[in-house]
């Protein structure tokens, strides 16, 4: 019978909707954080020990992650992560105590998270070639999809049915889709996938001292670690304080500030992300390190935008500030991968992206830090602004990974495109 949606669709749409429950199990916590304080007396202090436990172990699994992804079947190892952070978020649902919270929001949700990215973007790359930005920009639209539909859905069964409510809705929704994964997810070359739709790839334990070797002495993949370093920095600091310096800047509820500070910006990063996916696998098409001039290109475009964000003395010119990073973050969001993905072989993409997350998570995770120093000595609003030379940082180091390692260090296959 002839099928009329290639599986290479069929296998993003799935990745799709296991990523929406991603962000929204991870966002949602966030949405909850005044009802779970209330009921189960916690302090400030104590619910920042469960955000960072989550980045931390996220960031020290991604390299594990990576290598895993190399060495076992993908498909599987998507499938066992939604299954383990799903299960997390039904029993953070059952929680009576910070220990409890610590252990499902923390370890254990970072434990599913961290499996998941490597080899879902490996398995997109795989059977994706040349519309590989693309199919990852439309992956990414899931983040932005989850962050908004989880703080709507939560906020309202939250409100309306307690806080555990939403943990165990999404929680069980999460267990029912990793089955279907079960079913349909396929590695490439395995029995269902559609012939000439992707090169099968016979699975071979590497050896860890190889895939450490290849990765490392790949000076792209090194200065993309940094790259990388510097979004998730900004994205970081942006969701941890905006809302506050509109609060605090403009005297809006924290409500609206919640709201402001957040739809503006992902409408326009969704719109950013799509837009960038095309942009980036047609400039790949045109020049060597296509991509990367993508990449630089978004990141410089940030830079007046997040000033703008906490330099604006009038709410609607911080609001500009906000959907202008978005739209030019999604560039950022959609090409990132897919440039790394250039200068990887197929058989270490999964564990160069653990380098690579490891890195990013780590480096991410000062930025509430640092920001609430600014805070204290200067102003939040400063230390919103001073974001922009991070940005300005990205454009220059994708720059530099162009002009110095991109020629030697790219892959390409038979037809002298990338692989």
């Amino acid at each position: 019978m002839h099928k009329t949606v290639p599986y290479k669709w069929e296998m993003l749409a799935l990745l799709w909707f296991a990523f929406l429950f991603n962000q929204a199990d991870r966002a949602m916590f966030g949405f909850l954080m005044p009802l779970i304080k209330t009921d189960m007396r916690l302090t400030d202090v104590q619910l920042g020990l469960i955000a960072t436990t989550f980045h931390i172990f996220y960031g020290l699994l991604a390299p594990v992650a990576g290598y895993a992804g190399d060495i076992f079947r993908r498909s599987r190892i998507v499938t066992a992560s939604i299954a383990t952070w799903s299960l997390a978020t039904l029993l953070t649902g059952f929680s009576t105590q910070v220990w409890h919270l610590v252990l499902f929001r923390g370890a254990s949700l970072s434990l599913g998270e961290a499996f998941y990215m490597p080899s879902a973007n490996a398995l997109i790359g795989q059977y994706h070639e040349k519309t590989r930005a693309f199919a990852m920009s439309i992956h990414q639209t899931a983040l932005y999809c989850g962050m908004i539909g989880s703080g709507v859905i939560a906020g309202y069964l939250g409100g309306n049915y307690g806080w555990r409510c939403p943990f165990a809705v999404f929680g069980g929704l999460g267990l029912a889709w990793a089955l279907l994964l079960a079913v349909r997810l396929k590695d490439p070359g395995k029995e269902g996938a559609e012939v000439g739709e992707q090169r099968p790839e016979t699975k071979v334990k590497v050896p860890l001292r190889e895939v450490a070797s290849a990765v490392f002495r790949t000076k792209s993949v090194l200065m993309l670690c940094v790259v990388f370093g510097c979004l998730v920095f900004v994205n970081v600091g942006y969701v941890t304080w905006m809302p506050t310096l509109l609060h605090e800047k403009f005297g809006l509820s924290l409500a609206q500030a919640g709201f402001d500070s957040m739809f503006y910006h992902v409408v326009c990063a969704f719109a950013g992300v799509m837009a960038g996916g095309r942009i980036s696998d047609w400039a790949a098409q045109r020049r060597s390190g296509g991509r990367l001039v993508v990449e630089a290109a978004g990141f410089l475009l940030c830079v007046p935008f997040v000033f703008l964000m906490g330099a604006s003395q009038g709410l609607f010119l911080s609001l500009v500030g906000l959907g202008g990073f978005g739209l030019f973050r999604g560039i950022c969001d959609s090409t990132f991968f897919a440039s790394l993905f250039d200068v990887i072989e197929p058989k270490y993409r999964s564990s160069g992206q653990g380098l690579v997350i490891s890195f990013g998570l780590l480096t991410g995770s000062l930025a509430p830090v640092v920001l609430g120093w600014i805070k204290t000595t200067m102003s939040l609003s400063q230390g919103m602004s001073m974001m922009a030379a991070v940005s300005l940082l990205g454009a220059v180091l994708t720059a530099l990974t162009l002009v110095l390692f991109f020629k030697r260090d790219a892959i390409l296959n038979g037809k002298g495109t990338y692989e």
